[in-house]
């Protein structure tokens, strides 16, 4: 069992009994392929989603070693790797924090680098795009990709979009009048 309780005298749950056995309680759980805690913060979800990305950067650099074209690479990050840093946006994304956002893109960063080749000038990262030094944000739109940040919410405003549109889901949703038109309507 994992308690959501914000006040300030937050107590767990007591001798929970389900079937005669004892529920425990923790403080995360993992469900589904994210971590979920109890205090509903994302850094440990995060942090677990780069532990899998670096776990997976052995794919790229065994295609660089393999010649494989840097078009192929890009590929293998943009269907193998990236989708794993998307899962489940919709729920998560809106409640990253600042240093969530960076280790993220970190991911993307890092991603591109293995591909293109980077450099350093004046301590400043930069990657090697036709042999010429290029900045991230030019790289990604060369490129054709968006920050992470950025897809996570265009996945996120999709999702929101489909849950409105479906309806299953129309008594999620109360129907909003719109007083100064239906006073408009009375005269």
């Amino acid at each position: 069992v994992i308690t959501f309780n914000f006040s300030s005298k937050n107590t767990a749950p007591q001798g929970l009994l389900l079937n005669g056995n004892i529920v425990k309680s923790a403080d995360r759980i993992k469900l589904l392929g994210v971590i979920i805690t109890e205090d509903l913060r994302w850094s440990q979800n995060t942090a677990h989603i780069c532990k899998k990305i670096n776990k997976k950067y052995y794919i790229l650099c065994k295609l660089k070693q393999f010649g494989i074209k840097q078009e192929d690479m890009l590929t293998a990050w943009t269907l193998l790797m990236r989708p794993i840093t998307e899962y489940a946006a919709p729920l998560w994304h809106s409640g990253l924090l600042e240093s969530d956002t960076n280790n993220l893109e970190t991911l993307q960063k890092k991603a591109i680098g293995l591909i293109l080749g980077t450099t350093y000038l004046e301590n400043r990262r930069y990657y090697k795009l036709n042999g010429k030094p290029t900045p991230y944000e030019e790289v990604l739109e060369y490129l054709g990709l968006t920050t992470l940040s950025i897809r996570r919410e265009a996945l996120t405003s999709k999702f929101a979009v489909e849950t409105f549109k479906n309806e299953r889901h129309e008594d999620f949703f109360e129907e909003r009048i719109n007083i100064r038109e239906s006073a408009r309507t009375k005269k």
